[in-house]
């Protein structure tokens, strides 16, 4: 049962770390983004020639450029708090799970240790249970 408790362990660890890690990229992603949009917003539009009046097409596309990469870090802003909540879920799972250790891994690990061992002493046809050797036959496929 250690083995299995072990087991769980290192895979809800394993699931959190990769979890975490995408979150951190996602995360350096929406910044480098954000920096982006407050630099374009930040620029001031180009002039028409020596004219002082601003080029309209200039302008338009400055704010097709800022309204793109509004949305796009609004995108990646709700990616990125999709997956924080995924990494804080595992995060409490794998505290439960630790947690878990001292209080019932020992008696559930008794539990199934006798278990295992009474169905392998059955089917091995050291000891009889007819009850246990149905069970275990349809269970088996046998």
């Amino acid at each position: 049962m250690l083995l299995i408790y072990t087991a769980a362990l290192m895979t809800l660890a394993l699931t959190r770390l990769l979890v975490a890690l995408r979150t951190r990229r996602l995360e350096h992603r929406h910044a480098r983004l954000v920096l982006a949009v407050r630099d374009l917003a930040s620029t001031p539009t180009p002039k028409q020639g020596n004219n002082s009046r601003p080029d309209p097409s200039a302008q338009a596309k400055h704010q097709y450029l800022l309204g793109e990469l509004t949305a796009k870090r609004d995108r990646l802003e709700d990616c990125y708090d999709k997956w924080q909540a995924r990494t804080d879920r595992l995060s409490r799972a794998l505290d439960r799970l630790r947690g878990w250790k001292g209080r019932g891994l020992p008696y559930l690990s008794g539990v199934v240790d006798s278990t295992l061992g009474l169905a392998g002493l059955t089917l091995g046809g050291v000891i009889q249970f007819p009850a246990l050797s149905q069970m275990l036959t349809c269970l088996l496929g046998g």
